[in-house]
């Protein structure tokens, strides 16, 4: 585990978008989703692009459109690329990240009942934020869904089960 959270920290504060970057987000986001996709801090950007190549590595277009009539696969890399969104309700630097991670380990997850505090909140609750953020806009109840679940431990819906591994892998 400890080796995987420094991976992850090198990671975010390596994080460069490139031009395949930038293709990806421009084939499966508007303007405005762009616009919002933006205001995430780099590392976060480049782990939600991560997240969304490794789902179109791996999971077939072809027969995931064919099994899932009411969330197609550009939904699925639309919701990979703003899983991640309402971490632009107050951003966490790598160094914050990591320092929450080692105090919720410490706490046993009773830093959570510090969520007063902004950067606690996040943490813990940037899917609901996301939610929150997008819910007054023209995404489906799933797709919100998936956003506002894809870090909690029973997860019914499949969508955000997908989200959840590639998310956890990245």
């Amino acid at each position: 585990m400890a080796v995987y959270r420094i991976q992850q920290f090198v990671k975010a504060i390596t994080a460069k978008i490139t031009e395949e970057d930038l293709a990806l987000i421009n084939k499966y986001l508007n303007h405005s989703e762009i616009e919002l996709f933006n205001k995430l801090p780099i590392y976060d950007r480049k782990h939600s692009i991560n997240v969304a190549k490794d789902i179109m590595r791996e999971v077939n277009k072809e027969s995931f459109n064919k099994n899932n009539k009411d969330f197609n696969y550009e939904t699925l890399i639309k919701a990979a690329l703003l899983h991640d969104i309402g971490k632009s309700y107050k951003k966490l630097n790598p160094i914050d990240k990591s320092v929450l991670v080692l105090l919720n380990k410490f706490t046993k997850g009773k830093l959570k009942n510090y969520s007063n505090f902004k950067k606690i909140h996040v943490y813990y609750n940037h899917g609901e934020e996301g939610y929150k953020l997008l819910k007054h806009k023209n995404y489906s109840d799933k797709f919100l869904g998936v956003i506002r679940d894809h870090h909690k431990r029973d997860i019914s819906c499949d969508y955000t089960k997908i989200i959840k591994e590639y998310d956890d892998k990245n």
